[in-house]
């Protein structure tokens, strides 16, 4: 998928690169790369593999943004991660 936007991994345990593919939404919150690396971590720490953990973070962090993209955002404050812990449940 040419010109997508897309997160590469790399298992070393497994030696192997993979994709995960994802929707790009029209904002840019400060902090979402520390967000994404944290939400990744912390389903590594639950004993989850990379790739699915990647595809969590992935679909954890776009969520945050679709629901606090608006044109009174302020984008520079970060995403507020504080209202969105119900989309880091471990059982989504």
């Amino acid at each position: 998928m040419a010109g997508h936007p897309a997160v590469v991994g790399y298992n070393a345990d497994q030696e192997e690169f993979f994709i995960e593919y994802y929707e790009e939404v029209p904002a840019a919150f400060h902090g979402t790369g520390d967000v994404f690396s944290a939400v990744v971590v912390g389903h590594l720490m639950r004993g989850e593999a990379l790739r699915p953990s990647t595809r969590r973070a992935i679909d954890a962090v776009r969520q945050m943004i679709v629901r606090y993209a608006s044109p009174q955002a302020d984008l520079k404050a970060g995403l507020p991660v504080e209202h969105c812990l119900d989309l880091l449940n471990p059982n989504n």
